[in-house]
């Protein structure tokens, strides 16, 4: 069988993120595992058009770019998206984690700031108490910087 999916003991393709659970079950229904490889790495400068066209029908699309971004692939279409896509998925992932955090951080600064007590702080956000001085500290800075 024609594989474009990396084997489970290939060290070179393995992911990085030590919490990465995958059901390699998924690889089974790859339809790029029917196909030469090839189609999957285009020279730089060639058409990505047809590796597309055939991720944009395989059921294992989310599983396989679900893969590739944990894993880091920066080579390749990976369920559906070039190398470049898929980091601008990242970064556009990443700015939104940064956004939402600041919004947490701000309203635990807003709470503390109202004299709401650092436990109940701790509990409200499941952290700790450390943790809600921390965040109390950071925000200041924040502020101070941009005043």
């Amino acid at each position: 069988m024609n594989t474009l999916i990396p084997d489970d003991d290939s060290p070179s393709r393995t992911p990085q993120s030590p919490d990465f659970v995958d059901d390699p079950s998924w690889r089974e229904d790859a339809l790029c595992a029917q196909v030469d490889p090839e189609l999957f790495f285009p020279e730089k400068g060639q058409p990505s058009r047809d590796a597309k066209k055939i991720c944009s029908t395989c059921d294992v699309r989310e599983q396989c770019l679900q893969w590739a971004m944990t894993a880091n692939q920066r080579h390749g279409v990976w369920g559906g998206l070039t190398a470049r896509e898929r980091s601008r998925l990242a970064q556009s992932r990443d700015a939104h984690v940064t956004t939402r955090n600041t919004e947490r951080e701000d309203t635990i600064f807003q709470l503390h700031t109202a004299s709401v007590p650092p436990t109940e702080i701790a509990q409200r956000f499941e952290i700790t108490e450390r943790s809600v001085h921390r965040i109390v500290k950071k925000a200041r800075q924040r502020r101070q910087r941009s005043a």
